[in-house]
């Protein structure tokens, strides 16, 4: 029998701020152009990320692991969720 898939961080700019609204709090949200900040709260901490918010586009692999990195640090993401993107 298969293991329920656990939900994965989106690699599109929308999917990402729904997902984070979701699972996090979040204190502030604003928009420039196709930036959006917001300022997380997590168990360890808070932080402002900003996500490229682009239709019909994901982002770019630097952006989508440094914002998983800043969610991973305020205890937003699992860490074992690192573990297994740098091994893929």
């Amino acid at each position: 029998m298969a293991k329920p898939k656990k939900e994965e961080f989106p690699r599109k700019g929308t999917e990402a701020v729904r997902f984070i609204e979701k699972n996090a709090e979040v204190a502030q949200k604003r928009q420039e152009g196709s930036h959006v900040f917001m300022r997380v709260k997590g168990p360890k901490g808070e932080t402002v990320v900003v996500v490229n918010v682009h239709v019909n586009r994901e982002m770019s692999t630097g952006v989508w692991h440094k914002v998983r990195k800043q969610l991973i640090q305020i205890g937003v993401l699992p860490v074992i969720a690192l573990v297994l993107i740098v091994a893929a």
